[in-house]
């Protein structure tokens, strides 16, 4: 099933594990749950992402997500493992999530 995602997923698959060894914590692309890597793609779409890294918020892990959208805006997403989104924020502002 791995293998599946990762075709159906390559170009931000690609982005994902060809940036996170530069990350302080990376997470590797295979450790990061369908769900979680769902949303980080929809939330990406065609933008390039520059950092991934594993976090962790109230002891649950989360991934932390910074790209640029196509339009050039820096975004960051905090994604929970199964997949809700926790906090955006672009251009080093805090998004309203309601």
């Amino acid at each position: 099933m791995r293998k599946l995602v990762l075709v159906v997923l390559s170009p931000v698959a690609a982005l994902l594990f060809a940036t996170t060894a530069f990350a302080e914590d990376p997470a590797e692309l295979m450790d990061i749950p369908d769900p979680a890597l769902e949303t980080i793609e929809e939330h990406v779409g065609e933008g390039t992402v520059h950092k991934i890294e594993r976090d962790t918020e109230n002891d649950e892990p989360t991934f932390e997500v910074e790209y640029r959208t196509p339009e050039g805006d820096d975004v960051e997403i905090e994604v929970s493992e199964d997949g809700d989104l926790l906090e955006k924020s672009e251009d080093g502002n805090l998004l309203d999530m309601d």
